[in-house]
C-alpha cells in the first residue's frame, strides 16, 4: 500500500470492539467476489460512498470470504477490484454489512436484591460474528464536574443570570443552603465538529429546566468516551427552557430537542386567582418556573404570574449547534408549531420533520422546511386519521391538513405580544344543552384539563393559531387529537418501498378509547371531539409502523408489536415481563435491521431496554435500570471515527416508584465524589 496515493490509503488503525452506554463497536464489511478471477495477483480493493474512499490490499491466495474494516459505507456500497501491479482490470464487487447484531443470551428480568438496584446489561452481543462484551459505561452523573475548576456541577439548575436556583422551604422562601439539581437527564446527543466530539444533555425536570454541553475525548484504540469539560447552556434570550424531553440529531449535525407539556395559555386570561388557575394549568409548575426570574413561591400572586410568565415562549422544538471552540448556539423554532413535544425527527431529505406530541388528546405533526437543513421557515401539516380496524392496536389511514407556512422571526413576535384571546374566543363547553356551543363556536377536545371547549377563531389568525395553539387549531380544522402518550420516533430507510417510520405509544388508553378511561366508561376525552380513535384499553402500549410515500409523507399506521397484561405478570409487574411495557424512546440500528425500544413504565418494576430483530421477530432484553428509573435517550450512532455507540441514559433512580428502596444497602443512589 506504500504505492497508493495518500488520499487512497486505508485507515491508520483498526479499532477493537468496545462498550459505551450500552455498547460501542467497530464497523465491519464483508467483500464477496469470485476469487478465481484474481488468484494470481495482489489486489487493492477500493470501497467508497458519497463521502469516503479508501483501499485495502488483499494478498493472493486468501480465502474467498474475508472481513475488512471500513470507515463508512452506506447500506449497499459498491467497489472496484484493481490489481495492485500490472494491467488493471475492473471488477464489480458488492459490499454488504452484516445483517444484524445477535443477542444469544438475553438479560433475564432482575431478581430481588442487588440486581434491582443496578444498571444491568446482557453479558455480550455478537457483532459481525464477533463476541463483544457488553456493559454500561458512565460518562457523567448529576453533581459531578469534568474538571475541578468548573463553576457549576453537571445538572445544577440556574436562573436567567446564570446564578444558582434554590429549593423552597416550608415558608415558600429560597433555602440558600440547598441548591437545585436535576436527576432527570434525558436526550444526550453526540455531535462531531471536525476532529472534536461534543454532547448536549437536557434535563427534563424540574422547571426551569437545565441543559449542559460536554466536550468528550474519544480514545481511538478503545472507543472509550470521557468528559473533558462541561458547561451549562444559557437560555435567557428565549425566556428559559421548559421540560425538554427526547430529541434527535439532525442530518446536518445539530441537537434537535423539545419542550414538553406546554403551559395552557387560556388559564392566564380566564383565571383571576391562582385557585382559578388550577382549573386550567399546573400552577405548581408555573410558580416553580418563576424561580428563573428570582421570584419564589411566598411572593407569587396572580398578577406576578401574568406579568412574568408568557406561556407562548414554551412548547417549541429547540435546536443547538456546537462550535469547534466550545461555544454554542441555541434557538427555539416557532415555525414548527407549539405542542407537548416528545421529539422532532428529521427525515433523510433534510426537509421533512415529524414531531410527536406527548400527553392526552394529542396529535402527529409534520413540518416541511422551506430550505433544506434550515428549520427557521416552513409549512406545517397536521394528521387526520381514519380507523380501519380496532384489533391488535388498530389500523389507520392518514390524511395531512395544510396549516400554512410561517417563519421563526414572525411567529416569535406574535408569541411575545399575544394572549390566547387574541387568537381564539372561548366559552365553556356545556354538555347539559344542545348544542353544547353557542352559534359561531366550534366544539373541540384537544387535551385541555377540562376536556371539551368551544372556540371561535379570531379573523386572520389562522397561521398564528397553527403555530401558537397548534393542537387546538388542528382539532378546529378537523384533524385528529385523540392519541395518548405518543413518544419516540425513528426511521428505517431500507424498509418498504420508500422506508418506514417506527413510533411508540406508551399506553393505549383514555383518548384512544371509545368514550372510555382505562377500560371504564368516560366521556371526558371524547365529548366535543370526533372520536376517530376507538381502541380497547392496553396499559402496556404499542410500537407502530407508518408507511410513507416518495415525498416522506406517512399514509398508513399499524402496529409492529404491542405489550400485554395477560401472561407473566405479578403484583409488581402488571405487564408481561417478557414483552414491552410503556415503550418510550426508540431508535433504529441503521445497517443492522434492528430496533432499540426503551421503557418508561410503572408496570415493570425495573424498566428495560429491548432489541427487536426485524428478520427473526425476536425481542431480546439487553438492559434493565434500577428501581424507579426510566430508560431514556435510546440512540444509535453507527460510525464516529470508526466506533459505533449505543447511548442509554438512566433517569431518576428511585424517583417515580420504590422511593424507599434508596435506603437499602445495595442502593446506587449515593452521590459520587466530584472530580
Amino acid at each position: 500500500m506504500e504505492n497508493l496515493p495518500e488520499e487512497q490509503q486505508p485507515p491508520k488503525r483498526f479499532y477493537p470492539p468496545n462498550i459505551h452506554g450500552s455498547g460501542r463497536f467497530r464497523r465491519k464489511v464483508v467483500i464477496r467476489c469470485t476469487w478465481e478471477q484474481f488468484s494470481s495477483h495482489n489486489f487493492a480493493v477500493r470501497i467508497w460512498d458519497a463521502e469516503h474512499s479508501f483501499q485495502i490490499c488483499i494478498p493472493s491466495g486468501q480465502p474467498s470470504r474475508m472481513p475488512l474494516i471500513q470507515e463508512s459505507c452506506s447500506e449497499y456500497t459498491y467497489g472496484l477490484g484493481l490489481p495492485s501491479h500490472g494491467t488493471h482490470r475492473r471488477e464489480s464487487l458488492r459490499a454488504m454489512p452484516i445483517a444484524y447484531i445477535d443477542v444469544p443470551q438475553q438479560l433475564e428480568f432482575p431478581a430481588d436484591g442487588a440486581d434491582r438496584h443496578a444498571v444491568l446489561t446482557a453479558p455480550y452481543l455478537v457483532v459481525d460474528g464477533v463476541d463483544t462484551p457488553l456493559g454500561y459505561n458512565t460518562i457523567l452523573r448529576t453533581g459531578q464536574r469534568a474538571r475541578r475548576e468548573e463553576e457549576f456541577p453537571f445538572g445544577q439548575v440556574l436562573d436567567e443570570s446564570m446564578s444558582p436556583i434554590y429549593e423552597v422551604n416550608a415558608a415558600g422562601l429560597p433555602n440558600k443552603s440547598n441548591v437545585t439539581f436535576s436527576h432527570y437527564a434525558d436526550f444526550t446527543s453526540l455531535l462531531q465538529v471536525e476532529d472534536k466530539l461534543f454532547s448536549f444533555v437536557h434535563f427534563e425536570s424540574p422547571v426551569p429546566s437545565a441543559m449542559y454541553l460536554m466536550e468528550l475525548a474519544q480514545n481511538l484504540y478503545t472507543c472509550q468516551l470521557t468528559a473533558i469539560s462541561q458547561q451549562p447552556v444559557d437560555w435567557s434570550a428565549w425566556g428559559g427552557l421548559w421540560t425538554p424531553c427526547a430529541g434527535s440529531v439532525t442530518p446536518w449535525g445539530t441537537h434537535l430537542g423539545s419542550e414538553e407539556y406546554e403551559p395552557n395559555a387560556l388559564g392566564l386570561v380566564a383565571a383571576n386567582t391562582t385557585d382559578e388557575l388550577e382549573n386550567f394549568s399546573d400552577v405548581k409548575g408555573i410558580t416553580d418556573f418563576l424561580r428563573y426570574y428570582g421570584v419564589y413561591e411566598a411572593n407569587v400572586s396572580m398578577s406576578e404570574i401574568q406579568d412574568l410568565f408568557n406561556p407562548y415562549r414554551y412548547g417549541h422544538a429547540t435546536e443547538l449547534t456546537a462550535f469547534y471552540n466550545g461555544s454554542y448556539q441555541a434557538v427555539k423554532h416557532y415555525s414548527m408549531g407549539r405542542q407537548s413535544y416528545e421529539l422532532p425527527y428529521v427525515m433523510p431529505d433534510n426537509v421533512t420533520v415529524y414531531s410527536t406530541d406527548d400527553g392526552e388528546n394529542t396529535m402527529l405533526t409534520m413540518f416541511k422546511a422551506s430550505t433544506p437543513s434550515d428549520l427557521s421557515c416552513g409549512t406545517l401539516y397536521g394528521a387526520a386519521f381514519t380507523q380501519l380496524s380496532s384489533e391488535d392496536g388498530g389500523n389507520f389511514t392518514i390524511e395531512w391538513l395544510d396549516m400554512g407556512e410561517a417563519c421563526d422571526e414572525e411567529m416569535r413576535a406574535y408569541a411575545e405580544n399575544s394572549t390566547f384571546l387574541d387568537i381564539f374566543s372561548w366559552v365553556p363547553y356545556d354538555n347539559t344543552s344542545s348544542p353544547s356551543c353557542p352559534a359561531g363556536f366550534t366544539a373541540i377536545n384537544a387535551g385541555a384539563p377540562n376536556g371539551a371547549e368551544c372556540l371561535r377563531l379570531q379573523p386572520g389568525m389562522e397561521v398564528v393559531a397553527s403555530r401558537l395553539e397548534t393542537r387546538r387549531y388542528l382539532a378546529y380544522i378537523g384533524g385528529t387529537t385523540e392519541f395518548t402518550k405518543w413518544e419516540g420516533l425513528t426511521f428505517a430507510p431500507s424498509h418498504g418501498e420508500f422506508g418506514k417510520i417506527y413510533t411508540s405509544m406508551s399506553r393505549i388508553e383514555n383518548s384512544m378509547e371509545d368514550f372510555g378511561k382505562q377500560g371504564k366508561n368516560s366521556s371526558h376525552y371524547d365529548e366535543g371531539g370526533r372520536n376517530s380513535i376507538r381502541l380497547p384499553w392496553n396499559r402496556c402500549g404499542c410500537v407502530y409502523q407508518l408507511d410513507i410515500d416518495e415525498s416522506y409523507m406517512a399514509t398508513t399506521m399499524y402496529p409492529l408489536i404491542c405489550g400485554n397484561n395477560r401472561t407473566n405478570t405479578d403484583a409488581n409487574n402488571k405487564c408481561d415481563i417478557n414483552s414491552i411495557s410503556a415503550p418510550d424512546n426508540i431508535a433504529m440500528l441503521q445497517g443492522h435491521n434492528e430496533l432499540i425500544i426503551g421503557e418508561d413504565t410503572s408496570d415493570h418494576q425495573n424498566d428495560a431496554v429491548w432489541l427487536y430483530n426485524f428478520d427473526t421477530k425476536a425481542l431480546r432484553r439487553v438492559e434493565t435500570t434500577p428501581y424507579g428509573a426510566e430508560a431514556t435517550s435510546a440512540y444509535w450512532y453507527e460510525n464516529i471515527n470508526g466506533c459505533a455507540y449505543w447511548v442509554s441514559v438512566v433517569q431518576h433512580p428511585y424517583g417515580e416508584s420504590d422511593q424507599t428502596k434508596i435506603s437499602e444497602l445495595a442502593s446506587t443512589g449515593t452521590p459520587l465524589p466530584l472530580h
